[in-house]
């Protein structure tokens, strides 16, 4: 059964942030109770690091659809991402372990 199918987006956050925790992943939430402004409008929920690399998470429920801002950032982001940097928009925690284990797997992360 698919865990995440109707996780609210807190909890997906924290059940990737656990795995990232259990892989050895230093991990910083970035994600904020209340708007941000500036800078930080955009930014995805979760930076993590390892071993020389870094991923930046955006975590959304099932329903959830990113904002203009976070939009924004994806675009800018992706043009500097490459293997030791890595922009990913997740909805589901077994999809985001797939992902994570095929990354490592391939020796990209």
């Amino acid at each position: 059964m698919n865990r995440s199918a109707a996780a609210s987006e807190r909890n997906i956050q924290s059940a990737i942030i656990d795995r990232l925790r259990w892989h050895g992943w230093m991990v910083r939430e970035l994600s904020q109770p209340r708007a941000v402004s500036g800078s930080m409008v955009g930014m995805p929920d979760v930076i993590a690091f390892r071993h020389g690399h870094t991923l930046l998470i955006e975590c959304k429920s099932k329903k959830g659809k990113l904002r203009a801002s976070q939009h924004v950032f994806r675009a800018e982001i992706l043009t500097h991402e490459s293997s030791t940097l890595r922009y990913v928009v997740m909805n589901d925690v077994d999809a985001f372990a797939r992902w994570l284990q095929a990354m490592q797997d391939s020796d990209e992360l």
